[in-house]
C-alpha cells in the first residue's frame, strides 16, 4: 500500500500586522500575484471585530479559506501573524508554529517589532530576515 505525499503548499504572502490591521512587515513570495497587504490587513481586523461582536467569542480566528487560497492567523503579544499560501495546510501550519516558537524562544525579535511600533520594520532587517529565511528556506 501507498501511503500518499504530503504536498507543500504554495507561498503568496507573508505579514505582521498590529492590533489596528496596519502592516508592520511584509514578505512577498510571489512576484506575479499582486496580494495588496492593506487590503489584507483591513480585512481581517474586520473579520476579526466581527467574530467578537457578532458572536461574543474571545476565541480568535484561526483559518480564512477561500477556494484554494488559505489564510493562517496566529497572535503574539499585540501582533497578528498572517500567512497567505494555496495548497495544503499540513506544512504551512508547521511553519508558523516555527516562526511563533522561535519569538517566543528569542526576545530580540519581539524587540524589532517594539522598535517600529509607529513604522513598518524594513524588509531588509537582519533579525526578521534571519528568521524569516530559516522558516521559509526554499520558498524565498
Amino acid at each position: 500500500m501507498d501511503i500518499p505525499e504530503i504536498m507543500e503548499e504554495t507561498p503568496l504572502l507573508f505579514l505582521i500586522l498590529d492590533e489596528a490591521g496596519n502592516s508592520k512587515y511584509t514578505m512577498r513570495f510571489s512576484k506575479s500575484r499582486a496580494i495588496n497587504e492593506t487590503l489584507v490587513g483591513i480585512f481581517l481586523t474586520a473579520i476579526i471585530s466581527f467574530t467578537k461582536t457578532a458572536f461574543a467569542s474571545d476565541e480568535p480566528v484561526e483559518r480564512i479559506k477561500h477556494q484554494d487560497y488559505t489564510i493562517i492567523l496566529k497572535s503574539v503579544q499585540s501582533y497578528l501573524i498572517c500567512y497567505v499560501f494555496q495548497g495544503p495546510s499540513y506544512f504551512a501550519l508547521q511553519k508558523i508554529n516555527y516562526f511563533l516558537n522561535m519569538i517566543e524562544d528569542d526576545p530580540n525579535i519581539i524587540q524589532v517589532f517594539d522598535k517600529y511600533k509607529f513604522q513598518t520594520i524594513p524588509e531588509d532587517n537582519p533579525k526578521i530576515r534571519e528568521v524569516i529565511h530559516k522558516v521559509f528556506a526554499g520558498c524565498i
